[in-house]
C-alpha cells in the first residue's frame, strides 16, 4: 500500500513543481512598459488622439508617462516607440540588424515572389546586394538625370 501511495503522489508533486517554477520563472528579455487600456481587438489605437488632440502630442503625453521607450498594440501588430534620442540612438547602432528586418508577412511573401521584390525583402545577405544595386544603378546622378524627362513628363500627365 506504502508503495502504491509513494508511486501516486510522486509523480503528481512533480508535476506541480515543474508547472509551478516554469510559472514563477522570470522572462530573460525585458518588455518595454505597454500603457494600460488596450481593447482586446484595436489594441491602443482608441488612445492615439482623435479630433481634439495630435498624435504627436498624445504620444509625447505617454512618454512622459511611460519612459522614453514604450510598447504599444495597434490591432493584432505589436509597435516599439521611442521618443528620446538617446534610446533612439542605441537602437540603431547598437541592435541595428534586429531592427533593420522587415516582418515576413503572407502578403509579402505572396506578392513579392517569395520575398525577392527589394522592398519586401527581410534583411539579409540579397537584401544588401539589391541595395547596393539600386544604389549604383538606379539611384545615381548620372542615372537619376538620365530619367529625368520622364518624370517632367508624368508630372505634366497628372495636371
Amino acid at each position: 500500500m506504502d508503495t502504491y501511495l509513494f508511486s501516486l503522489f510522486v509523480p503528481i508533486f512533480a508535476f506541480v513543481f515543474i508547472a509551478l517554477s516554469k510559472k514563477i520563472k522570470k522572462p530573460k528579455h525585458k518588455k518595454a512598459p505597454e500603457p494600460s487600456g488596450a481593447w482586446p481587438i484595436i489594441g491602443h489605437l482608441h488612445l492615439l488622439g482623435g479630433k481634439d488632440q495630435l498624435l504627436y502630442r498624445t504620444l509625447g503625453e505617454m512618454a512622459d508617462h511611460y519612459g522614453p521607450a514604450m510598447s504599444l498594440r495597434l490591432g493584432s501588430s505589436e509597435a516599439f516607440v521611442v521618443s528620446s534620442f538617446e534610446v533612439a540612438k542605441d537602437c540603431f547602432t547598437t541592435n541595428d540588424k534586429a531592427l533593420a528586418s522587415r516582418p515576413m508577412t503572407a502578403a509579402a511573401k505572396h506578392m513579392g515572389y517569395n520575398f525577392a521584390v527589394f522592398g519586401f525583402a527581410p534583411y539579409s545577405s540579397f537584401w544588401r546586394e539589391m541595395r547596393k544595386i539600386a544604389t549604383v544603378e538606379l539611384l545615381s546622378n548620372r542615372r537619376l538625370q538620365m530619367l529625368k524627362h520622364v518624370r517632367v513628363s508624368e508630372i505634366a500627365m497628372g495636371n
